[in-house]
């Protein structure tokens, strides 16, 4: 899976973030959140994978972080 980030003010893409772990329908993007989560200016992007392999647990899910 990927998730597109679009900003600006004619809001084109300006990211294209790609599963770091893909496997066939694990919903990667299916949950997002954008927040500066640790204060320190930066916006962090928070991509869930609810169906990701974790800890040898299938759909156990997972969370990714990319800074912008």
């Amino acid at each position: 899976g990927k998730v597109v980030v679009f900003g600006g003010a004619d809001l084109l893409p300006t990211a294209t973030l790609f599963d770091p772990t893909p496997r066939l329908a694990d919903g990667f993007g299916f949950s997002l959140v954008m927040a500066d989560a640790d204060a320190d200016g930066t916006k962090e992007l928070f991509v869930g994978v609810p169906g990701a392999r974790a800890m040898g647990r299938d759909f156990a899910g997972e969370v990714f972080v990319f800074t912008f």
